[in-house]
């Protein structure tokens, strides 16, 4: 199921990740989204600016209208998907069918988006 909420994380900076492993992508700051096998960071609208939009889960429908930043296989050996914030707050959880899932991100914009798509599957 697709969940959307409205967040202000710490850092202005979330993690997507297998619920019980993961590494850490180094920081790229030319790079809205960078990741490794098991984890990826994105840049969210900073947070002391506003809030961030973001709609996670399975993609269901017309993709959305804004470019497409990150298409890549995570390791999800747990088969559950999370995001986090750096201070470790469970945003969102969803249960995956396969021990690797694709993740698609959608930004409205490449720094500071406010507008957020997280497509798994």
């Amino acid at each position: 199921m697709t969940t959307r909420k409205t967040i202000r994380p710490i850092n202005s900076m979330v993690f997507i990740h297998d619920a019980t492993q993961f590494d850490v992508p180094d920081l790229e700051a030319d790079k809205p989204v960078t990741s490794t096998a098991t984890c990826v960071q994105m840049l969210t609208y900073p947070e002391c600016d506003g809030r961030t939009d973001v709609t996670f889960g399975p993609l269901t429908g017309a993709e959305p209208s804004f470019p497409l930043y990150h298409n890549a296989l995570l390791e999800t050996p747990s088969r559950t998907v999370v995001m986090s914030t750096v201070d470790e707050q469970l945003l969102f959880s969803v249960p995956v069918p396969d021990p690797m899932t694709r993740v698609r991100i959608w930004l409205n914009r490449p720094f500071n988006p406010d507008e957020v798509v997280v497509g798994l599957g």
